[in-house]
């Protein structure tokens, strides 16, 4: 068994971005997520939660902030 981390980061919050900063120049993996998702829902997902993908078994063990790449990303 191997350990990995991985990002996630919700449709959801790119639509919200968007709206917000109106702007339409996003795409999917410019926050620096491995998984872009549609549903899982930040509020909705705890740590300790397992979702398979594929033949991959993935286990929720901290949030993350990716401020960094989150700034590179708004930053014109």
């Amino acid at each position: 068994m191997s350990s990995r981390a991985v990002f996630v980061y919700q449709m959801g919050s790119y639509r919200y971005w968007k709206e917000q900063l109106q702007r339409k120049n996003f795409s999917y993996g410019q926050f620096g997520e491995n998984f872009t998702v549609d549903g899982l829902a930040d509020d909705e997902v705890c740590i300790g939660d397992r979702y398979r993908i594929g033949g991959t078994l993935f286990e929720v063990t901290q949030p993350r902030v990716t401020w960094n790449l989150l700034k590179l990303a708004m930053c014109p």
